[in-house]
């Protein structure tokens, strides 16, 4: 497997020699060749997905996607660099020239560093540990993402949804009693914060469905960590990306599609474990956190709109049994799914499981009541379990 500094390595000089590419060919040429390789990345998010879903042997999965990654930036790149030769040529002729290669420099850097954030966004979506450990572990990658803006991010994260095209899971808007109205303001504290570094990024491939799962998770005891069911479902593999321990690879060692509940056990995990708290009441204020639509970590406000036992379905939408949920007032996305309810202790209040089938503001989440057998079993689950069959979403 690749190892994260020999991808460090590979990162640092290809962004070297493109500073000197730029310096070589001015601003007018690096922008067109950047930009014909950005459209070969945006054409590889989408299809490396697709052709890794088509291979039906796992050890050519990783080749094949790397192969066709390649492929179409360096076709980008030269389609583009044809024509900014052209048009380079006839600003040599001009008092232009050395601005023009200062600039080709500075651009060259800062675009092939955007892409590289990009094409290795498209690469983690698929869920294969010999590619997502190093990239998530990645020091170039990292200080990349730190210096990118929010919105950049964002955007990137988007993109990754669209190629994966995989929501979470719906219910229909059950709102007894009070209307689902979001806190206005975000809930801060230090406690929350220590939290937040208990939450983690699962991806993985679910090989028999031929597609790729983004979900969060969270640290409940030493190297074990709570998600959803339907996250893991059919994963044989599932990588445990944490923001500051890097990415692991893990194992599916409890695995409930009913309760949509499963814990994965990771080797040498530092994380620490989050702290169970009581259930929540009705018009209480809480934070949703995790990576939605697989991009950076986000925690923002909820509310709680009511409490109570919902008939809900198994992660494959059959056979409906009682569950203790909370309805949520709350913008939950793709990529949530698995991700904890805190409290303003920073203390666990439930897991988020899925969104509203008519309003963009509603979430659901099971309560602590129903995950704390699980939690307190997890430190001696140690035999690996089937993840079942995959969900098709």
């Amino acid at each position: 497997m690749i190892q994260s500094w020999q991808l460090d390595l590979v990162l640092a000089l290809l962004i070297l020699t493109s500073v000197g590419f730029g310096l070589r060919s001015g601003l007018v040429r690096s922008v067109f060749s950047l930009a014909g390789g950005f459209l070969g990345v945006v054409v590889a998010v989408f299809t490396v997905p697709l052709i890794s879903s088509w291979i039906t042997t796992a050890q050519w999965r990783v080749p094949a996607s790397l192969a066709t990654s390649a492929l179409l930036v360096l076709g980008g790149v030269t389609l583009g660099t044809r024509v900014g030769l052209s048009l380079r040529h006839r600003l040599d002729k001009t008092s232009l020239k050395l601005i023009d290669r200062t600039l080709g420099g500075v651009f060259s850097g800062v675009a092939v560093a955007l892409i590289v954030a990009t094409l290795s966004a498209g690469i983690t979506a698929i869920g294969a540990p010999a590619l997502s450990q190093p990239i998530a572990s990645s020091g170039v990658l990292r200080t990349i993402n730190d210096l990118t803006p929010s919105t950049v991010r964002l955007w990137i994260a988007q993109l990754r949804f669209a190629a994966i095209g995989k929501d979470l899971p719906s219910l229909a808007d059950v709102l007894p009693g009070r209307p689902a109205v979001i806190p206005p303001d975000a809930i801060d504290s230090p406690a929350l914060a220590k939290a937040a570094l208990s939450v983690v990024k699962i991806t993985g491939n679910a090989y028999a469905c031929g597609q790729n799962q983004s979900g969060s998770g969270f640290v409940v005891a030493p190297n074990r960590i709570l998600t959803n069911a339907h996250v893991v479902a059919g994963v044989q593999q599932p990588v445990v990306e944490s923001a500051r321990d890097g990415a692991r690879t893990g194992e599916v060692v409890f695995f409930d599609p009913v309760g949509d509940v499963a814990i994965i056990a990771v080797r040498d995990l530092p994380t620490r474990a989050l702290a169970l708290g009581s259930v929540l009441a009705a018009g209480a204020t809480a934070v949703v956190n995790g990576y939605p639509l697989g991009g950076p970590f986000s925690s923002h406000p909820a509310s709680v709109v009511s409490v109570g036992v919902l008939r809900v379905p198994d992660i494959q939408g059959n056979n409906p049994r009682p569950r203790h949920v909370y309805t949520l007032a709350a913008k939950v996305q793709q990529g949530e799914s698995g991700g904890p309810l805190l409290n303003a202790a920073g203390q666990i209040a439930g897991v988020v499981f899925a969104k509203g089938a008519n309003s963009p503001d509603v979430g659901f989440a099971t309560t602590a009541e129903d995950i704390a057998p699980v939690i307190a079993s997890s430190p001696t689950l140690r035999k690996e379990v089937s993840s079942g069959g995959c969900t098709v979403g």
